[in-house]
């Protein structure tokens, strides 16, 4: 779904993380180091036992926050997603999304998992002295998305769609692309009307992020944890902002103004460090010529982006017309089979009328 480098809200949709299925088999626990190589950094008040400590501290302290963004409903038109949104009652997930807690209070979250559940996906989590109960109910009414019963998503064995189906679907192959298999079966199932619990899929991807150890995975979900503890009365300290926050996605004009900004900066520095060392005179000149490299680097790298994005805005222009060209042809040759099925059944009556008595 949209991607932008913000700190506010989306359609919760899976990404790259998407989790695998609950009856798959859990992930090896993490082995501990023994308790002599304890750190001193090791904090009660924000661990419940050392254990969650070293998840932290090796695994999630130095992951990135996945960046979230709110999406206006008129921006999936084109795509038919506000059509699926709508029918599933997912509204919710797309308005009063609150701006994310701050980046320390994420990577303790998916650290301190507590009496974890695969069968039921639930779990409880530790946080600044509180224990708190995570589970698919809770999150469902936290978010307002109503729970599925018997959901087609994630796929039985059997039932799992074949990749040329998906190609068909989202016309460009899945190797090449940030789309995993699970991810794709998720989009497929979301675009081809397959029932989605979607508590229950928010759930699988915590727990499975809690056991990730690929660093180079981003801690999804700020902003949904953000509105599940406030319904679960955490008291977040007051400098904190709980309110929406929506944002324009940053552009060249953006992005060329916040290099200025930072030129303007480092420039004071440079002039407040030149009245204690005239030395720092010297390399002036050479600082200015580097920071200008560096602007021309960045502002052909947007273009490089921009030249990607267009291409991308094409194919997906592509996909719609190959998707509506599909649903006329699907139409077309329905409404032709049932035609034919009836003329056929009239001219067998007509023709003949013993041959009905004989096949019987």
């Amino acid at each position: 779904m949209v991607r932008t480098k913000t700190k506010a809200a989306k359609v919760t949709v899976p990404d790259t993380h998407q989790p695998s299925s609950p009856s798959s088999t859990p992930p090896a626990p993490t082995e501990i180091p023994p308790a002599a190589d304890k750190s001193k950094k090791f904090n009660k008040l924000r661990f419940p036992d050392y254990r969650s400590f070293f998840i932290y501290e090796k695994y999630h302290s130095n992951r990135r926050i996945h960046s979230e963004r709110e999406v206006v409903s008129g921006e999936l038109l084109r795509y038919s997603l506000d059509k699926q949104i709508t029918e599933r009652s997912w509204e919710s997930m797309c308005q009063g999304w609150p701006t994310a807690t701050p980046n320390d209070l994420i990577p303790e979250f998916y650290s301190n998992f507590l009496n974890i559940k695969t069968t039921t996906l639930e779990f409880d989590v530790f946080l600044r002295k509180k224990t708190y109960h995570i589970s698919p109910d809770v999150v469902a009414t936290a978010l307002n998305i109503p729970r599925v019963a018997q959901p087609g998503y994630p796929f039985i064995d059997q039932l799992v769609p074949l990749r040329d189906n998906m190609m068909e679907l989202f016309l460009c192959c899945l190797i090449g692309t940030h789309s995993e298999l699970r991810r794709a079966q998720f989009l497929y199932a979301l675009m081809t009307g397959v029932t989605i619990d979607l508590p229950s899929v928010i759930c699988n991807s915590f727990i499975t992020m809690h056991h990730s150890k690929d660093a180079s995975l981003s801690l999804i979900h700020p902003c949904a944890i953000t509105r599940i503890l406030t319904h679960l009365n955490m008291n977040f300290p007051a400098a904190i902002p709980l309110v929406p926050r929506s944002v324009k996605p940053i552009n060249r004009h953006s992005a060329t103004r916040i290099v200025a900004q930072m030129q303007k900066q480092k420039q004071k520095k440079r002039g407040r460090e030149a009245d204690n060392d005239e030395e720092d005179d010297a390399a002036g000149p050479s600082s200015v010529a580097d920071e200008r490299d560096e602007l021309k680097s960045i502002v052909s790298y947007l273009d490089r982006i921009s030249s990607q994005l267009n291409a991308q805005q094409i194919l997906l222009g592509k996909l719609s017309t190959r998707m509506r060209r599909l649903e006329q042809r699907a139409i077309g040759s329905s409404s032709g089979a049932a035609g034919t099925a009836s003329a056929s059944s009239t001219d067998g009556t007509e023709a003949d009328g013993s041959e009905p008595d004989a096949a019987c």
